[in-house]
This record gives structure tokens, C-alpha cells and sequence, in this order.
């Protein structure tokens, strides 16, 4: 629904989950939430197809049915996590990857075993596969150029993020908040998009 309502906007994060404590709680097995969430993605494809689906896997079971509204095209399914079976699980089920927060050399890093992951399975040159993350400190023009070069598609960043971390949120002054995010707009998504205008095909 949320696909066909935004014209496609939407993305689906997923992650195995770290908090035993949160599995217990509901009665689910912390040790197969891998291959739980495995067996979710595939499913998921084949639901969003607006096919009716039937399934007997090894952890989930269901008889015939279908989903609707049927997105136009597959949701890409971003796979979250830097473990090494995480990182595997991007490149072998995702339309993309996330990350957390990191310095450049952290990203440098965790984007270079996801490569790795990519190439052995023969997808190193997708050009479609995402790599979101955010990034630790104060985003201009050039850590966005260097995210870029290190292959990073997609950038998460709340602008006032810096000026809570020398507050506490609570007391973070609206007009600071306001003048973050105009400051990010100004400065960052600005020429980005004029750049992007300036490479735009001529009709």
C-alpha cells in the first residue's frame, strides 16, 4: 500500500535483529532469526508479485493467498547489518544494503567486504544495488563527494543530529534545529542538485 500510495518511494530496510531479549519476549528463536529473515525475503518477493502465493517452508507455512494493491514493480529490499553474514545476505538476497553510522575509514572498510561479498557472487557490477548508510560528523559537499567515490548510493543524515549530541535533545533550541536544516539545504542538497540539473539529458 505504501508503494502505490507514494508512486513507488518506498524502500524496505530489514535486519536480523541483535536484542535477545525482544525475541524472547515474543516467543521467537533468537538463533534462526537469520534464516528466518531469509526465508521472509524470498516470500516476500513472490507476495508482491500480486500472484496468489502458497508456501511450506522450514519456519513459515501458509496456504494460497495474494496481496493488494500490487506495487508496480518489486519493493527493493535493503538488508541491513555489517557481521560478515550480513554483509553475505545483502549480496546474495538485496536490492541494497544499510548501514549505520560511520567515519569515512569505517565506511571505507565495511564497503570494501561488502564489495567482496558482491563479487562472489557475480554482482559486482550492479549498478542497482544500493549502499545506505549515515555518516559520523558534519555533512558538506566533500564528505558527500567522498561517500560517493567509496561507492556509497545513498546517504541518511538528520542535519540537527551534531547540535543534540552536545545537548540533550529536550533542550536543543528550536531555531538552532531550523537554522541546521536550512544550513544542509543550502549548502548540500542545493548544488547537488543543480549538478544533477547541469547532467540532465537535453530533450
Amino acid at each position: 500500500t505504501a508503494a502505490v500510495v507514494s508512486g513507488q518511494r518506498v524502500s524496505l530496510g530489514v535486519g536480523a535483529g541483535w536484542c535477545r531479549e525482544e525475541f524472547e519476549q515474543t516467543g521467537q528463536d533468537f538463533t534462526t532469526r537469520g534464516q528466518r529473515l531469509d526465508e521472509m525475503i524470498e516470500q516476500l518477493r513472490r507476495l508482491w508479485t500480486g500472484q496468489p502465493v502458497a508456501h511450506q517452508g522450514r519456519y513459515y507455512q501458509f496456504g494460497e493467498l495474494s496481496l493488494a494493491p500490487t506495487p508496480v514493480r518489486p519493493v527493493a529490499i535493503l538488508c541491513g547489518g555489517d557481521t560478515p553474514r550480513a554483509l553475505k545476505r545483502a549480496a546474495h538476497l538485496g536490492d541494497g544494503w544499510i548501514g549505520v553510522t560511520y567515519t569515512l575509514s569505517e565506511a571505507a572498510e565495511v564497503v570494501e567486504r561488502l564489495r567482496g561479498e558482491l563479487k562472489s557472487v557475480g554482482r559486482e557490477t550492479d549498478l542497482g544495488f544500493k549502499v545506505m548508510l549515515a555518516y559520523r560528523g558534519r555533512v558538506d559537499l566533500s564528505v558527500v563527494d567522498a561517500l560517493s567515490r567509496l561507492g556509497v548510493t545513498d546517504l541518511v543524515t538528520a542535519p540537527w543530529m551534531n547540535i543534540q549530541r552536545a545537548n540533550s535533545p529536550l533542550r536543543v533550541p528550536h531555531h538552532l534545529v531550523v537554522s541546521a536544516i536550512q544550513r544542509f539545504g543550502s549548502e548540500v542538497i542545493a548544488p547537488l542538485a543543480r549538478a544533477n540539473q547541469t547532467h540532465l539529458p537535453s530533450r
